[in-house]
């Protein structure tokens, strides 16, 4: 792990002069498929938050034997800690099954390979506190580099739902990474939380349900996730991410069948080109 990578990128004196969220309201969801020295990593950057009071689900989505004990000798010894164990049925199954065994008002996102900064649930309690009206935040993230580098990613704030709509579609890089995703519970499942049918691109269906519903959605401008670039890391699967991407466009697209189609010839030359970086730029986690 790189040096100070995982240090606070947000400022210790934050202004509190308004009414803010308590931690209690918050639940750290996680969906785990193997890759135990990731999990642990990343569950351990959330255990370790101050102050303590909020809980911790993990959905186990069908791992082996290894990982699950790990996990049961966790939940015992965390009293926070909730452990789902589930069949392997996907991403999008064990989310949706950890967004209905969260008992809070509040769901913060993490991925199992992936890590919360210091100080980030007071953070984003802090921040939900201040804006209650808020159905979604997403947050800038910090880049854990292959070469032991890092850097800091920071994303737009938009000005309406139909710009950031557009943008998901037309930029090359998706403009919010999952990890720190921060919902309301109620209304996530309200709307019908995670499309179990899709394989991929659960997250980005989710934004833009959240968006065409006209629900309010806010950036949180400080990095409080650190997310490992590595090829793993990244959807190897491109043909279904393109297949994903024609049902997304057509689903939320812009009405016009030719701005649709512009769109996805767009996002399959995207899609192309993140496949060639994956397998001439990255190497694979160990």
């Amino acid at each position: 792990m790189p040096s100070g990578a995982v240090s606070s990128g947000h400022s210790e004196s934050r202004e509190k002069d308004c009414l803010k969220e308590g931690v209690e309201s918050f639940t750290i969801l996680l969906a785990a498929h193997n890759r135990l020295g990731f999990l642990k990593e990343s569950l351990g950057s959330v255990l370790q938050q101050e102050p303590k009071g909020f809980q911790v689900v993990v959905v186990d989505d069908g791992s082996d034997s290894e990982t699950r004990e790990w996990l049961r000798e966790q939940s015992e010894l965390e009293p926070c800690l909730q452990v789902v164990f589930a069949e392997h049925q996907g991403v999008a199954q064990a989310r949706q099954r950890g967004l209905e065994e969260s008992g809070t008002p509040w769901v913060c996102i993490l991925d199992s390979d992936d890590l919360l900064l210091p100080g980030a649930i007071k953070y984003l309690a802090d921040s939900v506190g201040e804006s209650p009206e808020v159905d979604f935040f997403y947050v800038d993230n910090r880049h854990l580099l292959p070469d032991g580098s890092w850097e800091d990613r920071s994303y737009p704030q938009y000005q309406s739902n139909a710009a950031m709509r557009r943008a998901v579609f037309i930029r090359p890089r998706i403009p919010f990474k999952h990890s720190g995703t921060t919902m309301k519970r109620d209304t996530a499942l309200q709307i019908g939380g995670y499309d179990r049918s899709l394989a991929i691109k659960v997250d980005i269906d989710l934004l833009l349900r959240f968006l065409s519903k006209g629900l309010s959605v806010k950036l949180i401008p400080e990095p409080l996730v650190a997310f490992r670039v590595h090829r793993r890391s990244m959807s190897s699967n491109r043909f279904e991410g393109i297949r994903a991407w024609k049902r997304l466009i057509w689903k939320y697209g812009p009405s016009s069948s030719l701005l649709k189609l512009t769109f996805f010839c767009w996002r399959t030359g995207v899609e192309c080109a993140k496949l060639a970086y994956l397998y001439f730029r990255l190497p694979l986690a160990k």
